[in-house]
């Protein structure tokens, strides 16, 4: 059940990052031990008023609460940051050209990807170039207690 609200997509999705980051840096400078809590409180209100006053459809409460988690969970802050910025241009390119600007933009990080190379091997390897072996290690791994050496 969509609703007809009139603020434009892009701006939606714009504001919602813009809310969603003022509240994280707000949680990692205050120095209570609940200003994690506090802030996730807060998300919770501020996602629930700005749904019932047409400002927001859900549709984004929920990309936007997803993409942020998925951002929580990398592993390190730099990754965390290059994954904002690689969505935020993502983002910007689909909302000025369309699904064509998304597939540009998905093409061209993947040209980059595929041209960087660590320690002499491919960054994607082992799935550019494809490996088999290599590939089943990521996924499948032998038993350590085989593999010691006595």
């Amino acid at each position: 059940m969509s609703k007809n609200i009139d603020t434009p997509l892009s701006f939606q999705i714009i504001f919602a990052y813009l809310f969603m980051e003022i509240l994280r840096i707000a949680s990692i400078h205050s120095s209570s031990t609940f200003s994690t809590a506090l802030s996730l409180v807060a998300a919770l209100i501020l996602g629930d008023i700005a749904i019932s006053l047409d400002i927001f459809l859900p549709e984004i409460i929920l990309l936007i609460a997803f993409n942020m988690i998925c951002f929580y969970a990398s592993p390190s802050y730099e990754l965390q940051l290059a994954n904002k910025l690689v969505s935020f241009i993502l983002i910007l390119l689909s909302l000025t050209l369309g699904f064509e600007g998304l597939m540009l933009g998905i093409i061209i990080l993947f040209m980059k990807l595929v041209s960087i190379k660590e320690f002499n091997l491919p960054y994607l390897y082992p799935i550019i170039p494809f490996n088999t072996k290599d590939f089943l290690h990521l996924f499948i791994r032998k038993d350590i207690k085989k593999n010691k050496i006595n």
